[in-house]
C-alpha cells in the first residue's frame, strides 16, 4: 500500500516538474528565437 501511494506522489510530482519545465523552458527557447 506504501509503495502505491510513493508511486501515485512521484508520478504526480513528475507531472508538476514537467509541466514547469515547459512553462519556463518554453518563454526561454522563444526569447532565444
Amino acid at each position: 500500500m506504501a509503495k502505491g501511494l510513493t508511486r501515485y506522489l512521484l508520478r504526480q510530482v513528475e507531472k508538476d516538474l514537467r509541466r514547469k519545465m515547459v512553462f519556463v523552458g518554453g518563454p526561454r527557447q522563444v526569447g532565444k528565437t
